[in-house]
């Protein structure tokens, strides 16, 4: 991730379940890459790793991310991918669904499946396309599907309307699963499809009033999607919940990132003075930083750990909270959701590698994976 001199706040959201071919892994259990030894009883897994490559600020843009694919290895997948049109790939799908009914994965992973081979807007300039060739547009703009009549459109749509049928299939495994409902507002967020989104993230907010996290993630959502300055009083009131409710102590701190968040939301919006009425004036600071890297995640009584290794070598993660350079981490969120996240004020020259490492679950998931989903912001809050 190279940086250059900002011209305009730019951001970047990988999403939804798709370390696939952009950010969010499905993590499952492994064997490898132990944890370093502070807390008790590890779950070792690795997930998603991300390299960024940072070079002096330029008024050359060289910025990049770097992520690994996200190849679900299953027989299911091996057939799919060897169908040569959608109808018969859509019908191997049909002739799997009873061996795989009742598992989450395989409609996500087949969904995925569906949405990569569409030549549509969201497919073919990914989150990771967009921030690597310094668009200036916000990659949360609305994107549709064309309706032009040429045969390529055309299967566009169809691999696109298929994918949808399927993603959505699995929220009739539980309807009031809040985990799926997550997931599938990850992996719809990714596609640039907000509004159906938004839906799902307000009727989180009804099924789990009494987690901070369901208010942050419908406010950071219209935050980023609000074009047309709809939300403006809604978002800061669900900033504000989440700074000033009482919640449970394992979501201790998240006020502290909605706080940076609000910041930058009265900032951008120019809503500082309308604040100032509700919310004492010792915390609205604009607080601007060169890299800011956020990591959530979709599952109750899981910890999953944010790393970041720097472009000096040092490691940052929850037990070496601020390194040499500057950069520093927030609480460490051990019993679910996060949000964790990193921040540097100054970014100076080389890589940066991202990590996501799966820790411990306490609890038994319906899906039984984890869904995370990471947002990079160059030039946060200026």
């Amino acid at each position: 991730m190279a940086f250059s001199a900002p011209e305009s706040p730019e951001e970047l959201l990988l999403a939804s379940s798709q370390v696939r071919r952009q950010s969010l892994q499905r993590m499952r259990h492994s064997d490898s890459d132990s944890h370093p030894p502070p807390r008790p009883s590890p779950t070792p897994t690795v997930t998603t790793t991300t390299n960024a490559t940072i070079a002096e600020r330029s008024p050359i843009n060289t910025q990049t991310i770097v992520l690994q694919n996200w190849n679900p290895k299953t027989p299911y997948m091996d057939k799919i991918k060897a169908s040569t049109n959608i109808q018969t790939a859509y019908q191997i799908y049909l002739n799997k669904c009873q061996s795989y009914a009742k598992s989450p994965s395989f409609y996500f992973d087949v969904a995925s499946y569906f949405f990569s081979q569409a030549c549509s807007p969201f497919s073919k300039t990914s989150a990771i396309d967009t921030f690597n060739q310094h668009h200036s547009m916000s990659i949360f703009s609305t994107q549709t599907v064309s309706n032009e009549t040429s045969s390529s459109n055309f299967d566009s749509n169809q691999y696109v309307y298929f994918g949808l049928r399927i993603l959505t299939n699995v929220l009739e495994l539980e309807l009031e699963s809040p985990q799926l409902l997550r997931t599938v507002a990850y992996k719809l967020v990714e596609l640039g499809l907000f509004n159906l989104a938004e839906n799902f993230f307000r009727h989180i907010v009804i099924l789990r009033s009494d987690e901070s996290q369901s208010f942050r993630d419908l406010a950071v959502l219209l935050q980023e999607s609000n074009i047309q300055y709809n939300h403006i009083t809604e978002i800061s009131d669900l900033f504000k919940k989440v700074i000033l409710g009482e919640w449970n102590n394992r979501f201790a701190e998240i006020e502290v990132t909605a706080l940076h968040e609000l910041n930058w939301f009265l900032f951008k919006f120019h809503q500082q003075q309308q604040m100032s009425a509700s919310l004492d004036n010792r915390l609205i600071r604009h607080l601007p930083v060169d890299l800011r890297i956020v990591l959530v995640w979709d599952t109750d009584d899981t910890d999953v750990d944010l790393h970041v290794i720097e472009s000096t070598g040092e490691e940052y993660y929850y037990s070496h909270k601020n390194t040499a350079i500057g950069g520093m981490i927030s609480r460490d969120f051990t019993r679910g959701y996060g949000p964790e996240e990193y921040l540097i004020r100054k970014a100076i020259k080389g890589t940066y590698t991202v990590r996501a490492k799966y820790f411990a679950n306490h609890q038994q998931s319906l899906t039984g994976a984890t869904t995370i989903m990471v947002h990079i912001y160059k030039y946060y809050g200026q």
